[in-house]
């Protein structure tokens, strides 16, 4: 029975250090050097290995895991293209991408990805995620330190991922912990 439990153990281990891996991928293209693909890979490695409450999940869209862009059509009708040519699941629900406009549309989001929210609506999106379980991704710097959950990055033409562990907490969500050995843990946040 051990052994069983150690191979499972190093499947899983390799298996997220290939996915690691992977959202090292050099960057090519995209207004910020990254193609839309990447970031959609990393985005979806980042929700599988962060557990929500359970009621949380279940009460919002049963049918649908709802991905939301924030103020970004182009981004939202990329990363719906991405993720239907894989037929991603997420959650174990289908997953539709949409594009919000406003702070009230996101009350029925799993997930926000902001791509360059101003102050004033991270402030407004911050304060539902801590009383929603909203997952926050952002790809801007200091977004991490702002008290978004995981912000995306680019390093020496790589993309990788910070990890606001107190944002999470906040939230109530939880990363894996396999998670927190691949991620920047940024310390000290604002939020």
């Amino acid at each position: 029975m051990k052994y069983k439990k150690k191979i499972k153990s190093i499947i899983v281990t390799l298996w997220i250090v290939s996915n690691a891996l992977l959202a090292e991928i050099i960057v090519a293209e995209g207004s910020d050097g990254v193609k839309p693909e990447k970031k959609a890979i990393l985005v979806s490695k980042l929700v599988a290995y962060t557990l929500w409450p359970q009621k949380e999940l279940s009460i919002k869209r049963k049918t649908h895991f709802h991905f939301c862009t924030f103020k970004n059509k182009v981004l939202a009708a990329q990363f719906q293209s991405v993720y239907d040519e894989n037929k991603v699941k997420v959650k174990l629900k289908k997953l539709k991408v949409v594009n919000k406009n406003t702070i009230s549309e996101i009350r029925d989001c799993h997930l926000v990805y902001l791509s360059s929210p101003s102050m004033k609506d991270l402030q407004a999106i911050l304060a539902l995620s801590n009383k929603q379980s909203i997952l926050l991704i952002g790809e801007n710097a200091g977004q991490a330190e702002k008290g978004v959950h995981y912000n995306l990055y680019i390093e020496n033409q790589r993309i990788g991922f910070e990890i606001n562990r107190k944002a999470l907490k906040l939230s109530r969500l939880k990363p894996n912990y396999r998670l927190l050995n691949y991620g920047k843990i940024i310390k000290g946040s604002k939020s």
